[in-house]
C-alpha cells in the first residue's frame, strides 16, 4: 500500500534538477514526458512530516535545486512548503512550483491533469522558473533517533590532548571560519589581501599577528580580474615582496560575473581541492555568495550556510575567512558580535568575528574581534595609508554617538590642538605657554596637551623647572598619524 512512510521514485547521477512530487500518480505522469527526470515522492501523502525521518535524502540531495510540485489543494499546498522548507536546509536552491489552478479547499487539480491537457516538460519548466524559492525551516516536530557517544573527562582530554594548530595565532586555527566585517568601502578587501599575503609568506599580519605560512586561496566575486590583479601587485609591492615569494603559495579566483552561490563554491571544492591543498582561503565577499532567494536576515538560512561552511573548512582541512559589510549607522555603540549587516546567527556561527571600526580620532580605525578557541582578543587601533593597513599604539577608543554639542567640543579641540602645533613647531614648550598662546585656563591648557598626544599631534619632550623650581612637562609638535602630515 502507498499509505506507510517512505520514498519512491529515483536519483539520477549527475542530475542538477530534482523534482518532488506529491504521490506516486503525479510521479509517474512526470517520468512519461521526462523518462529521463531525476524525481521521487512520498508514499504517506502531503500531510506527512519529513523531518527526522529522511536525512539520508538530505545528503543526497545537497547542492541541487528541488522543485516540489504538490496538488493544487490546502494540504496539498501545506504539504508541498513543508516538503520545500525541510528541503531547503542543503539543496542549492529549492523551489515551489504551483500548477496555474485556483487552490481548492480539497480535491484540487494535480500534476496528472496539467500533462493531460497538453502541456509539455518545457512548460513546467518555465513554471518552475517562475517559481517562488522557499528557505528553510526547522519544523522538528517528528523526532528522530539517534546515537551519541557520553565520554568520560579523562578519557576524552586523553583523545583530544591538544588544540588545533593555529593559521593566524590568536584568531583562527586550522577547520575554523572567521568573519572580518567593516563597513562598506572601508578598506577590508585591502586588508584581505594583506592578509592572504602574510599566511603565503609567513610574515607577520599587520605587523601584529605571527601565522604558520602556508598556501592561499583568494576567492574573489566582487572585482574585475584587472583590478584584482592591480590590487594584488600594489600589496605586493607595498609589502616589499618579490612575486616570486608568491608564485606557489598564493592562488587567486575571480567569479565576477559568474552568480555563483556557496552550493556550487562547495561542490566545486570538494571536486577539485585536496584536504589540506591550503592552509587559509578568502572569500570576498559573503553577500554575493548567498544562493538565490537567500535573505542574509534570516537566521535559519543563515545558519544553514555556515553549517555549510563549516562543513568545507573541516572537509578541506583549512581555515576560512569571510569578507561582510557592517549595517549602516553607528556602530561604536554596538558590541563586537553585534556589528554586522544581517541576521545576529552570522556571527555566533563563527569561530571568530573581527569587525573594523572608526576610532575616536577619525584618521583611525580600531580592529576587534570575539573568539573561540584563543584568549579574549585585544582591540587594537588601525589607520589605513594606501595600499595597506598598519597598526598604531594609539589607545583603541571606538566612536560612540555624540551629542551636537559634544561633537563641537571635539572639534574645538582640535582646532586648538592644530593652533599650538603650528605656533610651536620646532621648540619645546609648556602649558604656561599654551595658556598665554589661547587665552585660557591652566586646566584647558593641560587637558589640550594631553588631547593632542593622544591624537598623535603632540608628543611629550621631557620636563624642567621654572623660575620658582616648579617642574613643568614640556611638549614638542609631532608628525600626525603614523606615515602622514
Amino acid at each position: 500500500g502507498s499509505s506507510g512512510p517512505g520514498v519512491i521514485g529515483r536519483l539520477v547521477d549527475g542530475a542538477t534538477i530534482v523534482w518532488k512530487t506529491e504521490g506516486p500518480t503525479d510521479l509517474l505522469a512526470l517520468l512519461s514526458i521526462d523518462p529521463g527526470a531525476s524525481a521521487f515522492c512520498n508514499r504517506a501523502g502531503a500531510s506527512e512530516n519529513p523531518h527526522g525521518k529522511y536525512d539520508w535524502l538530505l545528503a543526497a540531495l545537497a547542492g541541487k535545486e528541488i522543485r516540489v510540485i504538490h496538488d493544487a489543494d490546502k494540504s496539498g499546498q501545506d504539504g508541498a512548503v513543508k516538503w520545500a522548507g525541510f528541503l531547503a536546509g542543503t539543496a542549492k536552491t529549492c523551489k515551489n512550483v504551483i500548477l496555474p489552478y485556483p487552490i481548492e479547499e480539497s480535491h484540487g487539480k494535480d500534476l496528472r491533469d496539467w500533462l493531460a491537457e497538453g502541456n509539455t516538460i518545457e512548460q513546467l519548466d518555465e513554471l518552475a522558473e517562475r517559481a517562488s524559492i522557499v528557505p528553510p525551516t526547522n519544523d522538528h516536530t517528528t523526532s528522530r533517533t539517534i546515537e551519541l557517544d557520553i565520554v568520560s573527562f579523562q578519557d576524552f582530554t586523553e583523545q583530544y590532548p591538544t588544540l588545533r594548530k593555529p593559521v593566524i595565532d590568536g584568531i583562527c586555527r586550522e577547520g575554523e571560519t572567521v568573519n572580518i566585517i567593516a563597513a562598506s568601502k572601508a578598506g577590508k578587501s585591502w586588508l584581505s589581501l594583506d592578509l592572504a599575503m602574510a599566511v603565503a609568506t609567513g610574515a607577520k599580519w599587520l605587523e601584529t599577528y605571527h601565522v604558520v605560512a602556508g598556501n592561499v586561496l583568494y576567492v574573489d566575486n566582487e572585482l574585475h580580474p584587472e583590478t584584482l590583479a592591480g590590487r594584488l601587485n600594489r600589496v605586493r609591492e607595498a609589502r616589499g615582496y618579490d612575486t616570486a615569494d608568491l608564485a606557489d603559495s598564493l592562488s587567486v579566483c575571480s567569479l565576477r560575473g559568474k552568480l555563483v552561490s556557496l552550493h556550487d563554491l562547495a561542490d566545486w571544492f570538494g571536486a577539485e581541492i585536496e584536504p589540506g591543498a591550503y592552509r587559509l582561503i578568502v572569500l570576498d565577499a559573503w553577500y554575493r555568495l548567498l544562493p538565490e532567494g537567500s535573505d542574509e536576515n534570516n537566521n535559519a538560512q543563515m545558519t544553514a550556510l555556515y553549517n555549510r561552511l563549516d562543513a568545507i573548512a573541516a572537509d578541506l582541512s583549512c581555515a576560512f575567512v569571510v569578507i561582510h559589510h557592517s549595517s549602516k549607522g553607528a556602530q561604536g555603540d554596538k558590541s563586537v558580535t553585534d556589528v554586522g549587516s544581517g541576521a545576529g546567527s552570522m556571527s555566533r556561527a563563527v569561530d571568530t568575528h573581527l569587525v573594523i571600526r572608526p576610532h575616536q580620532d577619525a584618521r583611525y580605525s580600531v580592529l576587534a574581534g570575539a573568539g573561540r578557541s584563543f584568549a579574549p582578543i585585544e582591540p587594537i587601533s588601525i589607520y589605513y595609508e594606501y595600499p595597506l593597513w598598519h597598526p598604531s599604539a594609539l589607545e583603541a577608543r571606538v566612536a560612540t554617538r555624540q551629542t551636537a554639542s559634544q561633537a563641537k567640543a571635539v572639534t574645538d579641540d582640535i582646532a586648538a590642538v592644530t593652533t599650538i602645533a603650528t605656533e610651536f613647531p620646532r621648540r619645546r614648550f609648556s602649558c604656561y605657554d599654551v595658556r598665554k598662546l589661547l587665552g585660557c585656563s591652566d586646566a584647558r591648557a593641560a587637558r589640550l596637551c594631553a588631547v593632542g598626544v593622544t591624537r598623535s599631534i603632540l608628543a611629550r619632550a621631557g620636563a624642567r623647572k621654572n623660575k620658582q623650581g616648579t617642574r613643568q612637562i614640556l611638549w614638542r609638535a609631532a608628525p600626525g598619524p603614523e606615515g602622514t602630515p
